[in-house]
């Protein structure tokens, strides 16, 4: 409550000055800064003019705040509606509204509830786009999927999913190629062995100095597993590295290739989860590897993850920074055999009708 006793000046100014008294102390004590954005809104203000002494009274009757949370970030609201009262005029009420947007949240937190099944002949494309400068292979361009797609925009491709592997689970979990029909050029970037031991994630290469098929090899057995998958060029080398529950293998592709994620013998058109092309890659069948197993969700960035990231994965979260497609079990709707993509809208179409189901214990 405050009293103060004028002469010959404007009321109006007063309430003003209450009103913005009243928004600086309500946003010190409910920001979470830095803000990116403030919007105020003041409704129901009365102007009185007046020449005579006058008392003004300021009461706060109602104050709430409220807090809506998005995939990367946090948006804040507080409403405050305060009562005026002068001894010239009759009771004003003020609603004054604060909403502030803070910055993106550093990590995403996963729900657990449902997981996709895989069990044969069932997978999903991913959204395509068209290369028209590629700083990497200047020769491949064209309509390629998403995975190229972030590899040749951003110089790098970070995999994040988690994913359960029942006893008999095997085959691609990511994949590209260029025919739906028999691919002339393929690979299958993440797969899981035929007898279900192996977790492989590699890329091919060729030049002046031969072929050259770059992968990395980790042991995997039934059940849960968190994997990174990270494949990205630095200072004239490509890297790839693979790491599986917090165990981590690296290989580097020799003599300054292009791999074909970078759009050696591009384009490739095709991005598919769930399904790839194997032809002679090892521990594989050959020809179509359908995955079967159930995928909880794929998390894609166009950037490499810190050490501090990779902790935060570990712990069952996800890194917010540079992340450029999420999909989420819980977004796909099967009816539609869409799967929801929310951070860029980057749906999947379903083929051969996946499963949503309860995540396996």
């Amino acid at each position: 409550m405050a009293s103060y006793r004028l002469s010959d000046l404007n009321v109006s100014v007063l309430i003003i000055v209450f009103i913005l008294i009243i928004v600086f102390l309500i946003a010190a004590r409910y920001a979470n800064p830095p803000v990116r954005t403030v919007t105020k809104t003041v409704t129901s203000m009365t102007t009185i003019t007046t020449t005579s002494p006058v008392t003004v009274t300021s009461t706060i009757t109602s104050m709430t705040a409220t807090t809506s949370v998005s995939t990367t970030t946090v948006t804040q609201t507080v409403t405050v509606t305060t009562t005026v009262t002068t001894s010239v005029s009759s009771l004003t009420t003020v609603t004054t509204t604060v909403t502030q947007t803070l910055i993106p949240r550093s990590t995403i937190n996963v729900p657990q509830q449902y997981a996709i099944l895989f069990s044969g002949n069932q997978y999903f494309i991913l959204p395509q786009c068209n290369v028209a400068s590629n700083p990497y292979g200047p020769e491949n361009l064209g309509t390629y999927g998403l995975l190229n797609c972030i590899a040749m925009t951003y110089g790098a491709l970070t995999i994040i999913s988690r994913f359960y592997l029942p006893p008999s689970g095997s085959g691609v979990i990511l994949g590209i190629y260029d025919s739906t029909q028999a691919p002339s050029a393929y690979t299958p970037l993440l797969y899981v062995s035929s007898n279900g031991s192996l977790l492989v994630f590699g890329d091919y290469t060729s030049g002046p100095r031969g072929s050259y098929m770059c992968k990395v090899i980790m042991p995997v057995r039934p059940g849960w597993h968190t994997v990174i998958a990270e494949e990205y060029y630095s200072s004239g080398d490509y890297w790839l590295m693979l790491g599986v529950d917090g165990h981590n293998g690296y290989c580097i592709v020799p003599y300054g290739n292009i791999p074909q994620l970078f759009g050696l013998n591009g384009p490739y058109p095709f991005s598919a989860i769930g399904v790839g092309y194997t032809g002679w890659w090892p521990y594989t069948p050959g020809g179509w590897f359908f995955f079967n197993g159930y995928i909880e969700y794929i998390a894609l960035y166009g950037t490499v993850l810190n050490n501090t990231q990779i902790s935060e994965v570990m712990n069952g979260e996800l890194p917010a920074r540079g992340l450029v497609a999420l999909y989420l079990a819980n977004n796909y709707n099967q009816t539609t055999g869409i799967w929801y993509e929310t951070v860029n809208g980057l749906n999947a179409t379903a083929y051969g009708n996946p499963l949503k189901v309860p995540a396996p214990g």
